[in-house]
């Protein structure tokens, strides 16, 4: 019987490993209109909430 490591002991518990460019939680709350407008724009152009959220702030943010 082959006895694992403690480094593939601490791998297997700790699924995959962190990368460096993290992401953050943040929450943020909508009138019931502007989550709709949101939620619509998301689905029609193929993307997620957080995607469209992100590409803003760097839009916004690189003025």
């Amino acid at each position: 019987m082959k006895i694992q490591t403690l480094k593939e002991i601490e791998h297997s518990i700790g699924g995959r490993t962190k990368s460096d460019n993290r992401k953050v939680r943040l929450t943020f709350y909508l009138n019931p209109s502007e989550a709709r407008i949101l939620k619509d724009y998301a689905s029609n152009n193929d993307q997620s909430i957080s995607e469209i959220v992100r590409l803003s702030l760097k839009k916004w943010i690189n003025k």
